[in-house]
């Protein structure tokens, strides 16, 4: 789908809820986008979808590429909430898979040959670090990207280890500012950062 398009539906959507989520997903959702489209990626693995907002913008994308999305989550709360988004949304091409645990990315990742690892679940060091090592070992190595968000601050769930900051600084990722957020990315192969979003 592209990009005008999902943020028109956004826009009606989030209209007819009355709630936030279009002005949220403003923050990274159109660097996701361009990530996906510009790179060709085929295959993208979310962990941490909460209520779908950069879910959409990376699905959309993949429509785009003719990929696919997968996401995961703990909350099923969470995961109702992506799965209406992208209903109302007119979004198919993903999996959302509700309380998963570190083995169910490993059998993603190695069947499904995936190009970006979105880390955005569980802020704490131990939870993300696993993540990181994980998706290091899997990512497609010819066309693959590790991204972390929420980089720059201690998190509520991870101020006993130093949380996100940590893990970005043992993997020696780069941090980019993107619009008033911060991640930090790892490229593999011939994956590249858009060149809008390099300061």
């Amino acid at each position: 789908m592209r990009l005008e398009e999902l943020k028109r539906r956004f826009s009606e959507f989030t209209q007819e809820r009355r709630d936030e989520l279009a002005l949220r997903s403003a923050r990274i959702g159109d660097f996701l986008y361009d990530l996906v489209i510009q790179n060709g990626l085929l295959n993208v693995l979310e962990i941490g979808t909460c209520r779908g907002r950069n879910s959409a913008f990376l699905t959309a994308a993949c429509e785009e590429t003719g990929g696919h999305f997968w996401g995961m989550d703990i909350g099923p709360g969470d995961c109702d909430s992506v799965e209406r988004v992208m209903k109302q949304l007119g979004l198919t091409n993903f999996t959302q898979i509700c309380n998963p645990s570190l083995p169910h990315m490993s059998v993603i990742m190695s069947e499904n040959n995936i190009n970006l690892a979105f880390i955005d679940g569980e802020h704490s060091f131990k939870s993300t670090y696993s993540e990181y090592c994980i998706a290091k070992d899997l990512i497609n190595k010819e066309n693959g990207i590790i991204l972390f968000h929420d980089v720059d601050y201690i998190h509520c769930d991870s101020k006993e280890d130093k949380g996100i900051p940590e893990t970005v600084r043992r993997s020696g990722a780069t941090i980019l500012q993107v619009n008033d957020d911060k991640v930090a990315y790892l490229l593999y192969g011939t994956a590249i950062i858009p060149e809008q979003w390099i300061k």
